[in-house]
């Protein structure tokens, strides 16, 4: 938003004008930081480096707090109907190695995990709850179908058992053991390989 000839105000409670930034990226402090920024390249490479902030806060949930559960911790509490009709829990998980995984087809990282998921599927050597965030079934299951796809799925409309488990990125993997307890996790920031999570739940099976 422009607040004057040679100012501008952002989203992230940044000024930008023409001889210096002022930031004030957290709003309960009264302070506002100043950066002066050169002439020429540097102050324009210092604009587009906190306009490109911008976006990508306004790209995420603001106003929310980071992940919620982390490893160490038990699985939340959700009880979600599965695709052919079977009602799962996260009690019904406390019997063998499981893997949660959160996804919505419309994310490129998760189109890119959604195969390596299949995989292990096929391998059976873990319990695999699928569970898209704020996705109808239509649209899970015509993705399914073009993409070959075998494994179950829990179609939620919107976030509620997402959040649960955590506010950001998708796609999140949560490993936990035969008690509940998660033991391994990702999140977009690192997509695992089938060796990645074969390795992990043989350690996590192995620890018993």
């Amino acid at each position: 938003m422009k607040v004057g000839e040679h100012t501008w105000q952002t989203p992230l409670n940044i000024t930008v004008t023409l001889d210096r930034v002022a930031c004030k990226v957290v709003p309960s402090l009264s302070e506002t930081c100043y950066l002066p920024v050169g002439a020429g390249s540097n102050r324009m490479r210092v604009v587009a480096v906190l306009l490109s902030l911008c976006l990508f806060v306004a790209c995420t949930d603001a106003g929310e707090s980071p992940a919620g559960v982390s490893v160490g911790d038990l699985l939340p509490d959700f009880t979600i109907r599965m695709d052919d009709g079977s009602v799962v829990g996260s009690a019904d998980m406390r019997d063998t190695v499981s893997l949660v995984c959160f996804f919505n087809t419309g994310c490129g990282d998760c189109r890119a995990e959604l195969p390596v998921i299949q995989a292990l599927c096929d391998l059976a050597i873990c319990r695999t709850v699928l569970i898209s965030r704020a996705e109808s079934e239509g649209s899970v299951r015509k993705y399914w179908d073009d993409n070959g796809f075998t494994m179950g799925f829990s179609a939620q409309d919107d976030d509620r058992v997402y959040r649960k488990f955590a506010s950001g990125s998708i796609p999140r993997l949560y490993l936990a053991d035969r008690h509940g307890y998660i033991r391994f996790m990702t999140d977009d920031s690192m997509l695992p390989t089938l060796e990645m999570l074969e390795s992990e739940i043989n350690r996590v099976k192995n620890s018993y």
